[in-house]
């Protein structure tokens, strides 16, 4: 279902590089390819500056190496899914290179959870048709950031 008024998201911002107990609820994880890592710093900082907060991994958990795939990194990424309310995924160029965003799109699915699909402006998409993953369009999407 597409909302037309798709520009509030929620979210925590944790101190900056502090690692978050585990049993922390977020209203929001913050999905997105390491590659992004100044947008995504950026996003967060705004996000705090207007009250709400974000789960985001090189804060919340800056002992986690994005590249390394096993059992640990995935059990922490898993906790931190279920204790959150909404994923942001990030949409960028970047996404391909990422080998966490589409397992996080897909737990998070499987949560049953609000997902919402977040452009950064210099991605080239032809109109909301996101190429070869046209599997973003099952989701609401936001272009700007404000309160509600």
């Amino acid at each position: 279902m597409k909302s037309e008024n798709n520009d509030t998201i929620l979210g925590i911002l944790l101190s900056k590089g502090t690692k978050a107990p585990l049993s922390h609820v977020f209203d929001i994880f913050l999905s997105h390819s390491s590659f992004d890592k100044t947008e995504i710093a950026g996003m967060v900082t705004l996000l705090g500056n207007i009250g709400y907060r974000v789960y985001v991994d090189f804060r919340g958990d800056p002992h986690l190496d994005p590249n390394r795939v096993n059992r640990e990194t995935a059990a922490t990424i898993r906790r931190r899914l279920q204790n959150s309310g909404t994923l942001v995924f990030v949409l960028s160029v970047n996404v391909r290179r990422s080998a966490w965003m589409p397992w996080e799109l897909g737990y998070f699915g499987e949560l049953r959870k609000h997902i919402v699909i977040f452009l950064i402006e210099h991605v080239p998409v032809l109109g909301r048709r996101y190429k070869g993953q046209e599997y973003l369009d099952l989701y609401d999407y936001i272009d700007k950031v404000t309160r509600a």
